[in-house]
């Protein structure tokens, strides 16, 4: 068996070449100064589903995702569709807005058929307001926390993405990357300028169930743009057009 200093070394060799030569990394410094502004749209068409609600993944980086096993709908985004593939959490924030990080972050994670990704990111505050969506999860929270083992996997019946409410608001959009490895740049992420709230109790529920903060330190920008993206019009289905 290797030493710890010597399996760290090489853990800290294996990403640093997992990145080289990668310029367009995320997650990124967000800032309302310096963002181009345009109008743009965002039409999420979400569905139940049956999920695999997991913990897992290494002490330094903990996972907890819900895994949609069936279709649960649909992110349109610039002509080209995307499935939703799972939502997972992130403690603190990975982006950070005009330099404030947050306790949490969602991300909705989308796939399309040529294997690109979108991404939905969702900041939260710990506020008065319960997060819908997390309601769903937490009568399996105290399982997955309570689990002596290092990962544990509960089934959901049913689940409801839609419960997530993209709202019709002003958000963040770049070319960026996975934040975990193989930290692929096939990415397009949406991050949403308004923090939402999560309950006290939801926000240490979640905690207990990651076992550990997760989130991917700040990578430089490059000379990317960053889009302002305001939805010139919504209706009442999560959708917005010109």
């Amino acid at each position: 068996m290797l030493p710890v200093k010597i399996v760290s070394f090489l853990c800290l060799v294996f990403l640093a070449d997992a990145t080289s030569g990668l310029e367009h990394q995320s997650p990124i410094a967000l800032s309302f100064r310096g963002s181009v502004g345009t109008p743009g749209i965002v039409d999420t068409r979400y569905k139940s589903s049956s999920a695999i609600f997991e913990n897992g993944g290494e002490k330094d980086h903990r996972e907890l995702t819900v895994g949609f096993l069936g279709d649960a709908g649909q992110f349109n985004l610039l002509r080209k569709i995307y499935h939703i593939e799972n939502v997972h959490f992130h403690m603190p924030s990975e982006h950070t807005i005009n330099g404030k990080r947050y306790p949490m972050e969602i991300h909705v994670v989308h796939k399309n058929s040529e294997g690109n990704i979108a991404v939905i990111g969702l900041l939260y505050n710990v506020g008065p307001r319960a997060d819908p969506f997390i309601t769903q999860l937490e009568r399996y929270l105290p399982t997955l926390a309570s689990s002596p083992e290092e990962s544990k996997a509960v089934f959901i019946r049913t689940i409801n993405p839609g419960l997530l409410r993209i709202p019709a608001d002003m958000f963040f959009r770049y070319n960026g990357s996975l934040t975990t490895p193989p930290y692929s740049e096939n990415v397009v992420w949406n991050v949403y300028s308004q923090p939402r709230s999560l309950t006290t109790n939801q926000y240490f529920s979640v905690k207990a169930a990651l076992k550990g903060e997760n989130a991917r330190a700040l990578q430089p920008l490059n000379n990317r743009l960053v889009q302002l993206v305001q939805l010139v019009r919504s209706d009442y289905h999560g959708r917005s057009s010109f």
